[in-house]
C-alpha cells in the first residue's frame, strides 16, 4: 500500500476523531495531540510515544477508554497525571487514537499544558508584555511554554498611522515598515508567589538578521524594579546569579533592530543540596 493510500485509509478509520471536532484540550507535543467533541476527548499517540505514557491530569472522570474500533484501553487517572497503557495493543503506524468518554462536556475543559521539559519555575505562569504582535503564538505566554517554536514579538507602535501604508508598494523588510513596530518593550512573569531564583535563561528569535541589541533583566522589590543584569547580546543566553527571592521578574528590551522576538524567558530555582556538584 502506498503512503497516500495508507493515510487515506487511516483517515477513513478515524473520521470520528477528525471531522466536526476542535483541537484540545491537550496542547500539542511531539508525542501526542488531541481533539474533542461533546463529551469525548480523542488522544492521538504518535509512533514515537512510549507504549505507556503519562499525560497531565484531565478534569472530570473517564467513563470509558477505547480505540475507535471498540477495543478497550487501559487508562489510570491519578492526581499526578493520566496514565495510558497500549502495551497490549497493536500501535498504528500513523497515530494510535484513543477515545476518552467523560462525565462532562469536553468544551468546558480548559487548555492543558504539557509537563515542563525544562524544569523552569516560570513554566506556565502568568506572563504579560508591554505590547504583542498577536494574541496567539506571539503573545507573552509564548515565553513560558517550553516551546522554541513560539515566540513573543513586540507589537505595533501606537503613534503612527498604519492606514496610510495600505495599498502602497513597500517591502515588509524596508526601514519604513519595520519602524512601524516597537523596538523596545518588556515582558513580565509572575511566579504566583515569592520564590528563590538562581539561574535565568532567555533565547532570542532571530528573523532576517533581526537583533536584540540591549536588554535588562529585573526583579520587583518593595514595589520597584531592581536590575539583576544587563547585556548587549542575547542569542541563547543564560546566567547563574546570586539567589534572589521575588514573585515578579522582567525582561526589558532597551534597543533592537528588525523584527525582534523572544522564544523563552526561564527562571530556575535554587538547586537543592543533593543537586549541587561539589566535585
Amino acid at each position: 500500500m502506498s503512503r497516500t493510500n495508507e493515510m487515506g485509509d487511516w483517515i477513513n478509520r478515524h473520521a470520528e476523531a477528525i471531522y466536526q471536532v476542535r483541537g484540545g484540550p491537550y496542547m500539542p507535543t511531539r508525542q501526542y495531540v488531541s481533539t474533542y467533541r461533546k463529551n469525548k476527548v480523542y488522544v492521538y499517540l504518535f509512533p514515537e510515544s512510549p507504549a505507556e505514557i503519562r499525560l497531565p491530569p484531565l478534569a472530570g472522570s473517564i467513563k470509558k477508554a477505547q480505540l475507535l474500533n471498540g477495543k478497550p484501553v487501559t487508562v489510570n487517572q491519578k492526581p499526578d497525571g493520566l496514565y495510558i497503557n497500549l502495551s497490549a495493543l497493536s500501535r498504528d503506524s500513523v497515530a494510535t487514537v484513543i477515545a476518552l468518554t467523560l462525565d462532562r462536556s469536553a468544551p468546558s475543559l480548559k487548555p492543558i499544558r504539557p509537563f515542563t521539559s525544562s524544569g523552569a519555575l516560570s513554566y506556565g505562569q502568568q506572563a504579560r508584555a508591554s505590547s504583542a504582535l498577536g494574541s496567539f503564538l506571539h503573545d507573552a505566554s509564548a515565553v513560558v511554554d517550553d516551546n522554541p517554536n513560539t515566540a513573543w514579538k513586540p507589537g505595533r507602535r501606537t503613534d503612527v498611522d498604519f492606514n496610510a501604508y495600505y495599498g502602497r508598494n513597500v517591502h515588509y523588510m524596508s526601514d519604513s515598515v519595520m519602524n512601524l513596530f516597537q523596538h523596545t518593550g518588556w515582558l513580565e512573569v509572575n511566579l504566583g508567589k515569592s520564590q528563590s531564583i538562581s539561574r535565568i535563561a532567555v533565547s532570542e528569535l532571530v528573523y532576517n538578521k533581526s537583533k536584540i541589541k540591549d536588554f535588562t533583566i529585573q526583579y520587583q522589590k518593595a514595589g520597584r524594579w531592581v536590575t539583576l543584569v544587563r547585556d548587549t547580546n542575547m542569542g541563547n543566553w543564560s546566567k547563574d546569579i546570586r539567589p534572589v527571592r521575588a514573585q515578579r521578574f522582567r525582561l526589558v528590551i532597551n534597543d533592537s533592530s528588525g523584527y525582534p522576538g523572544v522564544r523563552e524567558f526561564q527562571l530556575f530555582g535554587t538547586p537543592r543540596p543533593e543537586q549541587t556538584n561539589n566535585g
